[in-house]
């Protein structure tokens, strides 16, 4: 059986690329998490997973290795703030950081990582009448499998759940 690294590495390269910039903790000072921020957070930045494809090798395998993944992250800065000028700056941050990132991923070589669609919107809370500013993107990373590390035994336990090409 051929094997093929964890996926959710591709998602800890670009939590750690984003957590580890000064200039943006400064702007989010509340951190970079995924999906939910934590209670009580008001600045801070959410990454999560929009959407993901695997593109296979035809190898004749009944579990094709993939030759490369591409998942699409939603990357946007969150601020409770009437002004946008803050999650203005941070989101320019985001973008300087991911646009074009030779992000570090354990079992994969990173081809590319681009912004493919900007994010902007102001949201108020039905409750509290406080206006949240939101800011970023959405980012795709192409990350191809590389065949040095898995030769090396980096797997996991995955089957190809997600499907064949589109």
């Amino acid at each position: 059986m051929i094997t093929v690294p964890d996926t959710s590495a591709i998602d800890a390269a670009v939590i750690a690329l984003l957590s580890n910039d000064a200039d943006l903790h400064a702007l989010m000072p509340d951190g970079v998490y995924w999906d939910i921020a934590a209670e009580d957070k008001t600045h801070f930045v959410i990454v999560s997973q929009a959407s993901h494809e695997d593109v296979d090798a035809q190898t004749g395998d009944r579990d094709p290795a993939p030759l490369w993944e591409r998942p699409i992250y939603t990357v946007k800065a969150v601020d409770e703030n009437e002004s946008g000028s803050t999650v203005k700056a941070a989101a320019a941050r985001i973008h300087e950081l991911l646009q074009g990132a030779p992000l570090t991923i354990a079992g994969y070589l990173c081809m590319i990582c681009r912004r493919t669609e900007r994010i902007r919107y102001t949201e108020i809370d039905s409750l509290t009448a406080a206006r949240w500013q939101h800011r970023g993107g959405s980012y795709q990373v192409w990350a191809a499998t590389d065949p040095a590390a898995n030769a090396h035994g980096l797997s996991n336990s995955r089957s190809n759940a997600h499907g064949s090409p589109r």
